[in-house]
């Protein structure tokens, strides 16, 4: 039968019940400690347990040609010299004792002395690889000069500017030719043309902000006060990650530009939208610091 026994808070097991009554007669066990084994429905004191213990298993393992009428003092009594000159010690097999505590990354049960510990964690062998990875991708990016909202607002502003150049000049040319072929005094063609122009306005910011971080890492607002966008590693980003940070960008102007204003008061100065495409915004010109094309 195996038992269990504990040890303060650590629960040490399995031992049969031969071995019980070893750790018995070196103290181990005593008459208080709390132990359990498949027949109990709870954890109970070890010298409430012997005489119904020995009674029902311990006669299936001939303990009693060992210890004929043994009672909890008798072996509580032993000397533990008188166990180690024991006839059969050679058929005693030595008892698990190991504590135990789970990975912190797959919440498996190991050996201590199998986990490896990371500060407060512990990890198994079979997560040590992975965790170790995530260990330097989280060191390298809180090692990362992150831009702070007030420069990236001034970069914004500049966008907005260039941005706006570049509608206006839409407008003026649909206006242009609305008068050059006397279409303006057509009410549906004039409500037509100023449809088209407004969607190529939104296509047209959506294109700059894609082409220019995707290809640059920044939009020239950005490129002018020295801040990149990289990825959570501090790579470089591509055009599509480029693309879906831009279109992620609707989600943090609604409502009220609430996705931008957080970076203000975010530890790790990202909007909304860096969240939602894992980007960061950094200082390029930081001393020691490189982005990485990977």
């Amino acid at each position: 039968m195996n038992w269990y026994y504990k040890n303060g808070e650590a629960k040490i097991g399995p031992v049969n019940d031969k071995q019980v009554l070893e750790l018995a007669g070196l103290g181990k066990i005593t008459s208080e400690t709390m132990v359990w084994n498949e027949h109990f429905t709870k954890w109970q004191p070890y010298g409430e347990t012997l005489d119904k213990t020995r009674e029902t298993d311990l006669n299936s393992h001939s303990l009693e040609e060992d210890l004929p009428q043994a009672t909890w003092e008798t072996y509580s009594l032993l000397d533990p010299a008188d166990t180690e000159n024991h006839d059969d010690q050679s058929d005693v097999e030595t008892a698990p004792l190991r504590s135990e505590s789970y990975c912190s990354k797959c919440f498996r049960k190991f050996a201590n002395e199998e986990l490896v510990r990371y500060g407060v964690e512990k990890i198994c062998p079979a997560c040590e690889t992975l965790f170790s990875k995530e260990l330097k991708k989280n060191d390298a990016a809180s090692r990362l000069p992150l831009a702070g909202f007030c420069i990236r607002f001034v970069a914004k502003l500049i966008d907005g500017v260039i941005i706006g150049i570049i509608c206006m000049l839409l407008y003026a040319t649909a206006i242009f030719l609305l008068l050059w072929t006397d279409a303006i005094f057509m009410p549906s063609a004039r409500m037509l043309t100023f449809i088209l122009v407004y969607m190529c306005s939104i296509l047209s910011y959506f294109a700059y902000a894609a082409f220019f971080v995707g290809q640059y890492g920044a939009t020239p607002g950005k490129l002018a006060l020295g801040l990149k966008v990289v990825d959570v590693d501090g790579c470089k980003v591509g055009y599509i990650k480029a693309l879906g940070r831009c279109l992620s960008e609707i989600v943090s102007a609604i409502p009220f530009a609430f996705g931008y204003i957080v970076a203000a008061f975010d530890i790790e100065k990202r909007t909304l939208h860096d969240r939602i495409c894992g980007t960061r915004v950094i200082v390029k010109s930081a001393p020691g610091f490189k982005v990485s094309a990977d």
